[in-house]
């Protein structure tokens, strides 16, 4: 049997998606993205194969969402010829599109109904109306990011959610601080570069958000969401309220956590935490009634107050079933 893939680009305008549908080149057919799995020699897996057409045969190398509709369809082609097709699509928002001019010589975004009526082939009408639900109802992986001032608890919130979450898995933000005295493996949660690196990534836009504190950079890598989202689970990770807004901008599939917590609270434990000198944390705790003051952009505020942190917890996760495409088990 032959592996092929189907992955449907689409983008939101005006809260509704609007769906890539492109002529191939000297043919009068009209189609999504279509393309072979490698064979067993070269290993490569469905969704590697989906991710790979989708930079070939339109420039796309990043992705606003990602959506494994977990569907196939099986069809004979030829005398002999049995074939498998499995059904993805992604968001491609804003970014330019660049056709291989071998397979396609124009394409639109069209609505719903318009993209039926365009489609040629019943196997991609059909893959349209089972990614349409997926769309309208919500039923694909979110990214809920959590913020808060230094002190407010979003490393321990985040892991406690990891232990007790099944299908979540942490984005890891990238920075250029230098590691602090007592962190154990901060790879968890952070990868460590140096400016150079950093700059570069965000000069060939490898990063989403990006934020200078303290002499140092902060971001969060595509790459790290990527990779989560593209096996269909949710993603969690820590987001200055700043970079919330650029999320949002972006993805049109985050939930935004605020964890917030009392001044003395936070001043309690960053001096108990002994990572910063008494000058950087009046520092944070300037920021952080700065931050307060910004978290309106937030979906969710979450107290964390002193000793009850289980509470918290309980809210967040609370707050990840509400949305995520299914509750699962906790």
């Amino acid at each position: 049997m032959i592996k092929k893939i189907q992955v449907i680009p689409y983008k939101i305008e005006s809260g509704r998606p609007l769906y890539f549908i492109a002529k191939r080149s000297g043919a009068d057919v009209f189609q999504p993205l279509t393309g072979h799995v490698g064979d067993s020699v070269s290993g490569e897996k469905i969704i590697e194969a989906a991710l790979r057409e989708t930079n070939e045969e339109i420039g796309i190398k990043h992705f606003y969402n990602f959506i494994n509709a977990k569907h196939s369809f099986t069809f004979m082609s030829g005398p002999g010829k049995k074939y498998k097709e499995y059904v993805f699509a992604l968001e491609v928002g804003s970014q330019k599109i660049t056709l291989e001019e071998v397979e396609f010589e124009s394409y639109e975004f069209l609505t719903f109904y318009k993209a039926l009526e365009r489609l040629t082939w019943n196997s991609a009408r059909k893959a349209l109306k089972i990614i349409n639900a997926v769309i309208v109802n919500k039923k694909y992986p979110k990214i809920f990011t959590v913020s808060g001032a230094g002190g407010s608890g979003k490393e321990t919130v985040i892991n406690e959610i990891l232990k007790n979450v099944k299908n979540i898995k942490r984005a890891r933000t990238a920075n250029t601080r230098p590691v602090r005295a007592g962190e154990k493996k901060p790879e968890k949660g952070r990868v460590f570069l140096s400016k150079k690196e950093f700059e570069r990534l965000d000069s060939l836009n490898e990063i989403i958000e990006s934020n200078f504190f303290n002499g140092d950079w902060y971001g969060t890598p595509w790459k790290e969401v990527d990779d989560i989202l593209a096996k269909g689970k949710d993603v969690i990770m820590e987001v200055d309220v700043n970079g919330v807004k650029d999320f949002k901008e972006k993805f049109n599939n985050v939930i935004s956590i605020f964890l917030w917590a009392e001044l003395a609270d936070l001043k309690k434990r960053l001096i108990l935490r002994g990572q910063d000198s008494p000058e950087n944390i009046k520092k944070r705790l300037k920021i952080a009634e700065i931050e307060v003051k910004k978290s309106k952009i937030c979906d969710h505020m979450v107290a964390n107050r002193q000793d009850k942190l289980d509470e918290a917890v309980k809210e967040v996760i609370g707050i990840i079933n509400k949305n995520r495409s299914q509750v699962v088990e906790i």
